[in-house]
Order: structure tokens, then C-alpha cells, then sequence
């Protein structure tokens, strides 16, 4: 479904990622680990067209991503949850979600936004809720669950469980996976948590300096971990 050839992405005359190669199937999971600064919300934000000059080959559902802009890709069926969350702070939490589906993927039917928070409990009690009043956990569940109304065909979290309580994490585990299984959505994960990408997707792939170090099951970066330890040490 997504398919990336010998992709490098530069900020300026600095070059970020070096010779991706990465594809992502129909309804798969995807993590991609790596310390901070290894390139991994360069790789999602390179996808997505929302800031690096990319060069190298980016296709999505057979179509070429080259020229294409954020919004555009948005209607293919791509739905980046950025780190630093995004929410309007002056909508409520019923309207983050409604809004999303202005962005929906072109031919997908809408999610249902009542039924969207009964899946994420922690979000029901603060329908009516304005984004600025929330704790930075109860945004993050926004986030991903906006991401969600979108209906994308693949979406791509960066650092959900970035400076979440362990209990908020555990939660939005479970979360993410049920909805992605529920809505057809499949997963590109950026995260540092090991624990996390491990619980909620089937391929793991490392990136260290730009690069990718490590592409393959859990079983197989088990048998790799000694080797590839030192390009997840924080």
C-alpha cells in the first residue's frame, strides 16, 4: 500500500534520511524505533509532504505522492497524529472529531463520532469539553482518535506515549489496535517504547542516524536485539 524507494529528506542543506526503503501492506502494523534525533518524525512528516525536501520514490494505493500536498494526501488516505498533538484548543473534544472528517480518505465511509468515543472512555466523559482545558494525556487520546475519524486507510502516530502516565499508555495500547482493526486503518508507529510497539504492530524496523538499521518480524529483532542494542540506546 505505501511503498518508499531510496528516499532522502533534507531540513535546509542538512540531510536528515539516507536511502529509505520502506513499504507498509494493506491492514499491517508498522513500528519504527530509534533514539531521539534518529530521523523518525522526519520519515512521517516526509511521507505526509508537512515540512522536509524529499527526494526518492513515495507511492501510496499505487499513486505517485511526487507534487502531491498535505491536504491531498490527506484524501488518499493518509493521516499523520504528529507528536505535539495539534488539537484545536478552542473546539471541543465532539467537534476536534467531526472536524476530522472534513480530511477524510475519498470513498470511506465516516466514522461514527459517538460510537469513536465509546471506544476511547476517557474522551466520553469530556465531550463537551474545550481542547485548551485538557490534561496532556486526555489531548493525546484526542489526537489519536481524530486521527481515527478521518477514516484513513493508513496512519501514521509519532511518539504517542511521549510523557504519558503508564496507565494513559496502556489504555491508548489497546485503543489504537481495536480501532485500527475495527475502521480498516493500517499502522506506521514512530515510538521509542519497545514495550509499546511491540504490544500493537507485527514489524519492527530500527533507524539510527537517518538510516534504517534493523527491518523485520518480532521474532527476528529478538534474535538481532544484542546487535542492534546500541542503535536503540537512549
Amino acid at each position: 500500500m505505501l511503498e518508499l524507494s531510496d528516499v532522502n529528506a533534507f531540513y535546509g542543506q542538512s540531510q536528515i534520511l539516507h536511502d529509505i526503503t520502506l513499504s507498509v501492506g494493506q491492514g499491517r502494523r508498522v513500528a519504527v524505533m530509534g533514539r531521539n534525533g534518529a530521523g523518525k518524525t522526519t520519515l512521517l512528516k516526509s511521507i505526509m509532504n508537512a515540512g522536509p525536501r524529499v527526494e526518492g520514490h513515495m507511492a501510496f494505493r499505487s499513486e505517485a505522492l511526487t507534487g502531491q500536498a498535505p491536504n491531498e494526501r490527506a484524501r488518499l488516505g493518509l493521516a499523520l497524529v504528529p507528536e505535539d498533538r495539534r488539537i484545536f484548543g478552542h473546539l471541543t473534544t465532539y467537534e476536534n472529531l467531526k472536524i476530522a472528517q472534513y480530511g477524510a480518505a475519498r470513498g470511506r465511509e465516516n466514522v461514527d463520532v459517538d460510537g469513536l468515543l465509546e471506544r476511547f472512555p476517557l474522551l466520553g466523559p469530556l465531550r463537551d469539553r474545550r481542547g485548551s482545558m485538557m490534561s496532556g494525556g486526555q489531548q493525546q487520546m484526542l489526537a489519536v482518535a481524530r486521527g481515527v475519524a478521518a477514516r484513513p486507510y493508513l496512519m501514521l502516530l509519532d511518539e504517542p506515549t511521549e510523557g504519558l502516565a503508564p496507565t494513559i499508555v496502556e489504555q491508548l495500547a489497546e485503543q489504537v489496535v481495536s480501532c485500527c482493526e475495527e475502521y480498516g486503518i493500517a499502522l506506521l508507529l514512530a515510538e521509542q517504547s519497545i514495550w509499546f510497539s511491540r504490544q500493537r504492530t507485527d514489524h519492527a524496523v530500527v533507524i539510527d542516524t537517518g538510516r534504517i538499521a534493523f527491518e523485520g518480524n518480532w521474532t527476528e529483532f529478538d534474535r538481532s536485539l544484542e546487535k542492534i542494542q546500541r542503535h536503540l540506546a537512549f
